[in-house]
């Protein structure tokens, strides 16, 4: 849930923070809106967007639970991180059972405390007064105090083995026999195939029958289609006593109609439309700018998105949706538009401010993918994952003159970042 912070009225200056995790534009943007509005004051929204190490409204606190060299909460304690009224970071622990304090140092007197898991086994608390034992390997029981005899596995091809007080047991699957279930019983001996040749497979039998019969013991007399081998609706017609042919319905070939016909070859898809194979027919996959069963229909994005153009601008529909000579690449859901040099924005529509390297040596340049002014990014300590801009619709020599209610907005930019107090002297 995102909270709102307030700050003194009378400001005038509008202008608009982007906040990009890991640099990335587009997709993982979370905008979040600044205004200086005359009776309303400074306000702006933000949410859950702090890095590990960072905590606090503004991300300016040190997050406690990471200060030290090892976990902070000891004993496998989870740490909660916290304010205090002074807006400063605190941290508590939260305890697993069979321990308390601050920092879960102190163990707590539990049924753990008599050592009742033996032979190496480990006691885990459900409670201070239950606990269930987590037995090393060739024990078993309750207080692992039973010697586990089927721990090294010995019953083989998927048998089930039970350990007993002395020795174990094994349970075999069907084909198999012997103490540890490894000998394959030859079904072959009872003579399985009524009209054929028995063949011996392990853990059970295969039969070859001779001619004019079917089934797993070639006990049936063959006639063609019955049942009828023919898929997908296919019609079967016996040739002769032995043999058979299917009759496939349209978009199936094959012997028994078992192949779907590629109908893709000489489809009619347009503007790089990807064909998708179905049954007797194929559909048209478009790419994001394009629509109509064969992909011919130019999407109007000035309909799809009507805010994509700012500050009053008319959105004129073109074919395509990347200006200027871009690259469109298809995403899930969205498209991104690869600029040619000197230009930029979200479909390349804007001329590159940062193209004349405006910025000084060590300073970052970047632009804003919807309206093309320069981004300020802040050498802080959250450089790597938060940048700033601002755009500014109030006259230059009020912006200097301290007598005005004015703000200075790389002052007013490196506090934000740096996540100090916003204490504005507005007169």
């Amino acid at each position: 849930m995102a909270e709102e912070f307030s700050s003194p009225p009378n400001a005038f200056v509008n202008f608009r923070l982007f906040i990009f995790r890991n640099w990335v534009l587009l997709n993982n943007v979370l905008e979040l809106e600044i205004s200086f509005l005359s009776n309303e004051g400074l306000k702006f929204r933000t949410g859950d967007i702090c890095p590990d190490l960072y905590v606090g409204q503004y991300c300016q606190h040190m997050n406690p639970c990471f200060t030290g060299p090892g976990p902070r909460c000891q004993n496998g304690g989870t740490c909660n991180v916290g304010l205090s009224p002074k807006n400063a970071s605190t941290f508590t622990c939260s305890c697993p059972v069979g321990y308390s304090a601050s920092l879960c140092e102190i163990a707590v007197p539990n049924s753990c405390d008599s050592n009742p898991c033996q032979n190496g086994g480990i006691c885990n608390l459900v409670t201070l007064d239950n606990y269930t034992c987590s037995c090393t390997v060739g024990y078993r029981g309750r207080h692992c105090e039973e010697l586990d005899h089927c721990s090294t596995r010995p019953c083989r091809n998927g048998a089930t083995c039970l350990s007993r007080q002395e020795n174990y047991k094994c349970t075999c699957t069907e084909g198999f026999s012997g103490p540890t279930c490894t000998t394959d019983i030859d079904e072959c001996g009872r003579d399985p195939c009524i009209h054929g040749r028995c063949v011996n497979t392990v853990g059970s039998y295969r039969c070859t029958c001779e001619t004019g019969y079917t089934g797993q013991n070639c006990e049936s007399q063959y006639i063609p289609c019955e049942p009828s081998p023919c898929e997908n609706g296919g019609t079967c017609k016996a040739l002769d006593a032995l043999s058979y042919k299917c009759s496939c319905p349209e978009g199936f070939t094959g012997t028994n109609c078992e192949v779907n016909i590629d109908d893709c070859p000489g489809n009619i898809c347009q503007n790089g439309a990807k064909c998708i194979d179905g049954i007797n027919s194929y559909t048209c996959q478009c790419p994001p700018t394009y629509t109509g069963s064969y992909c011919s229909k130019d999407v109007d994005e000035c309909s799809v998105r009507p805010s994509v153009c700012k500050n009053g601008a008319t959105c004129i529909n073109t074919i395509g949706a990347c200006f200027n000579g871009a690259t469109c690449h298809d995403r899930v859901g969205s498209f991104y538009c690869q600029c040619a040099p000197g230009k930029t924005g979200l479909l390349c529509h804007l001329e590159d401010a940062c193209a004349s390297n405006p910025c000084h040596v060590g300073a970052i340049c970047d632009t804003s993918p919807i309206d093309g002014p320069i981004f300020v990014p802040v050498p802080v300590v959250l450089k790597e994952w938060i940048a700033l801009r601002m755009l500014m619709n109030a006259k230059k020599d009020r912006l200097v003159n301290t007598e005005e209610p004015a703000l200075i907005p790389q002052a007013l930019s490196i506090a934000i970042a740096q996540k100090v107090s916003l204490d504005l002297d507005v007169k």
